[in-house]
């Protein structure tokens, strides 16, 4: 039986629930209250992206955003002339290898499928694979409300 696909967005609120809520509740319970209030503390704030979520023990939240989808991971169906050298890979030494042979500048003319010019040097080649970064935001309280 597959599993089922789950949305970054889910995935998130449960690691929310997971990391923050689940623990609240806890302590409520521990301190004779039965009940748990969930109150929106993020504000207007949208993490676009989000792939991680942790919290530190002064409070502060950090979300993990990515935008590699489709940049800087190549969807190997899109070149089936790979698929037996990419199989045989077993290091990251190798696949850079793969790729810097495969995608040597000059090799690729023009885009095909997700491999673009990224980092626009008038290029298709290995380098556009390094041009995406991830990022991480801290969100605190700034005003010592406690949300």
């Amino acid at each position: 039986m597959p599993l089922p696909v789950v949305s970054p967005a889910r995935l998130l609120a449960a690691l929310l629930i997971a990391t923050v809520l689940a623990p609240l509740a806890v302590a409520q319970t521990a301190l004779g209250k039965n009940e748990l209030v969930l109150q929106k503390w993020s504000g207007a704030l949208n993490v676009p992206d989000p792939v991680a979520v942790a919290v530190d023990p002064q409070g502060r939240v950090y979300v993990t955003a990515t935008t590699r989808r489709k940049v800087g991971d190549l969807d190997i169906r899109e070149f089936p002339q790979w698929v037996a050298n990419d199989v045989g890979l077993d290091s990251v030494e190798a696949k850079l290898a793969f790729y810097k042979d495969a995608l040597a500048p000059g090799k690729t003319r023009a885009p095909r499928g997700s491999l673009k010019d990224n980092n626009g040097d008038g290029s298709i080649d290995w380098k556009d694979l390094t041009t995406t970064t991830e990022r991480i935001y801290q969100m605190r309280d700034t005003d010592g409300d406690g949300i």
